[in-house]
Protein backbone atom coordinates (compact mmCIF):
# COMPACT_ATOMS: atom_id res chain seq x y z
CA UNK A 1 0.00 0.00 0.00
CA UNK A 2 1.46 3.56 -0.63
CA UNK A 3 2.25 5.44 1.78
CA UNK A 4 -0.04 8.18 1.51
CA UNK A 5 -2.88 5.39 1.74
CA UNK A 6 -1.96 3.62 4.49
CA UNK A 7 -1.44 7.11 6.42
CA UNK A 8 -5.46 7.59 5.09
CA UNK A 9 -5.88 4.02 6.71
CA UNK A 10 -4.14 5.07 10.21
CA UNK A 11 -6.19 8.04 9.87
CA UNK A 12 -9.62 6.78 9.40
CA UNK A 13 -8.87 3.78 12.14
CA UNK A 14 -7.90 6.77 15.01
CA UNK A 15 -10.78 8.86 14.30
CA UNK A 16 -13.10 5.13 14.40
CA UNK A 17 -11.37 5.14 17.95
CA UNK A 18 -12.64 8.14 19.02
CA UNK A 19 -15.70 8.58 21.38
CA UNK A 20 -18.58 10.35 19.51
CA UNK A 21 -19.08 14.02 19.47
CA UNK A 22 -22.27 14.97 17.28
CA UNK A 23 -21.50 13.95 14.36
CA UNK A 24 -25.11 12.04 14.10
CA UNK A 25 -26.43 15.20 15.10
CA UNK A 26 -24.43 17.13 12.23
CA UNK A 27 -25.74 14.23 10.24
CA UNK A 28 -29.67 14.46 10.18
CA UNK A 29 -29.71 18.09 10.51
CA UNK A 30 -27.99 18.14 7.29
CA UNK A 31 -30.29 15.61 5.89
CA UNK A 32 -33.19 17.41 7.00
CA UNK A 33 -31.73 20.57 4.96
CA UNK A 34 -31.80 18.56 1.92
CA UNK A 35 -34.72 16.94 2.60
CA UNK A 36 -36.18 20.13 2.27
CA UNK A 37 -34.62 21.50 -0.96
CA UNK A 38 -35.62 18.19 -2.63
CA UNK A 39 -39.18 19.00 -1.18
CA UNK A 40 -42.19 18.12 -3.70
CA UNK A 41 -39.87 16.04 -6.19
CA UNK A 42 -36.86 18.28 -6.69
CA UNK A 43 -33.60 17.16 -7.93
CA UNK A 44 -30.32 17.96 -7.24
CA UNK A 45 -27.99 18.83 -9.60
CA UNK A 46 -24.46 18.92 -9.42
CA UNK A 47 -20.75 17.88 -10.95
CA UNK A 48 -20.07 14.76 -10.12
CA UNK A 49 -16.43 15.89 -9.98
CA UNK A 50 -14.52 19.17 -9.43
CA UNK A 51 -12.82 18.94 -12.43
CA UNK A 52 -11.80 16.63 -15.09
CA UNK A 53 -9.17 13.64 -14.00
CA UNK A 54 -6.14 15.08 -12.22
CA UNK A 55 -2.68 14.56 -14.15
CA UNK A 56 -0.89 11.65 -12.78
CA UNK A 57 2.01 13.58 -11.88
CA UNK A 58 0.70 16.04 -9.09
CA UNK A 59 2.07 16.58 -5.94
CA UNK A 60 1.07 14.51 -2.27
CA UNK A 61 -0.80 17.89 -1.52
CA UNK A 62 -2.68 18.73 -4.86
CA UNK A 63 -3.89 15.11 -4.32
CA UNK A 64 -5.17 15.71 -0.85
CA UNK A 65 -6.48 19.09 -2.32
CA UNK A 66 -8.36 17.57 -4.95
CA UNK A 67 -10.02 14.35 -3.00
CA UNK A 68 -10.98 16.93 -0.22
CA UNK A 69 -13.01 18.85 -3.23
CA UNK A 70 -14.33 15.50 -4.24
CA UNK A 71 -15.54 14.32 -1.40
CA UNK A 72 -17.46 17.49 -0.41
CA UNK A 73 -19.16 17.05 -4.15
CA UNK A 74 -19.32 12.81 -3.75
CA UNK A 75 -20.43 12.46 -0.08
CA UNK A 76 -24.10 14.63 -0.07
CA UNK A 77 -26.32 11.93 -0.65
CA UNK A 78 -24.42 8.92 0.73
CA UNK A 79 -24.58 11.71 3.97
CA UNK A 80 -28.47 12.13 3.67
CA UNK A 81 -29.57 8.43 2.69
CA UNK A 82 -30.45 9.57 -0.58
CA UNK A 83 -29.90 8.08 -4.20
CA UNK A 84 -27.94 9.54 -6.12
CA UNK A 85 -26.76 8.87 -10.55
CA UNK A 86 -24.38 9.92 -12.28
CA UNK A 87 -24.33 10.45 -15.98
CA UNK A 88 -21.66 11.21 -18.21
CA UNK A 89 -22.38 14.38 -20.45
CA UNK A 90 -19.24 15.53 -22.22
CA UNK A 91 -15.76 15.39 -22.94
CA UNK A 92 -13.29 17.63 -21.71
CA UNK A 93 -9.56 17.37 -23.01
CA UNK A 94 -10.31 13.92 -23.44
CA UNK A 95 -11.39 13.50 -19.87
CA UNK A 96 -15.20 12.46 -19.38
CA UNK A 97 -17.27 15.27 -17.02
CA UNK A 98 -19.60 13.78 -15.58
CA UNK A 99 -23.45 15.52 -13.62
CA UNK A 100 -24.73 13.77 -10.60
CA UNK A 101 -28.62 13.65 -9.94
CA UNK A 102 -29.74 13.28 -6.19
CA UNK A 103 -33.25 13.03 -5.65
CA UNK A 104 -35.33 12.35 -2.32
CA UNK A 105 -35.55 9.56 0.02
CA UNK A 106 -38.05 6.71 -1.81
CA UNK A 107 -37.69 8.71 -5.27
CA UNK A 108 -35.27 6.12 -6.38
CA UNK A 109 -37.40 5.25 -9.45
CA UNK A 110 -38.13 8.67 -10.49
CA UNK A 111 -34.60 9.45 -10.41
CA UNK A 112 -33.78 6.59 -13.09
CA UNK A 113 -36.35 7.29 -14.76
CA UNK A 114 -35.10 11.05 -15.14
CA UNK A 115 -31.71 9.27 -15.74
CA UNK A 116 -32.90 7.19 -18.65
CA UNK A 117 -34.34 10.47 -20.19
CA UNK A 118 -31.76 12.66 -19.56
CA UNK A 119 -29.16 9.87 -21.30
CA UNK A 120 -31.05 9.92 -24.60
CA UNK A 121 -31.09 13.88 -24.64
CA UNK A 122 -27.54 14.20 -23.90
CA UNK A 123 -26.80 11.44 -26.38
CA UNK A 124 -29.37 13.34 -29.48
CA UNK A 125 -27.45 16.57 -28.51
Amino acid sequence: MAPDVAARFAAAKALAATPPGDEAERRERFTARVATLLADGAVLCLPTAPSIAPPVDMTADEAQRFRDRALSLCCAAGLARLPQVTLPVAKVAGCPVGLSLIAGHGKDRQLLRLAAHAAVAIASA
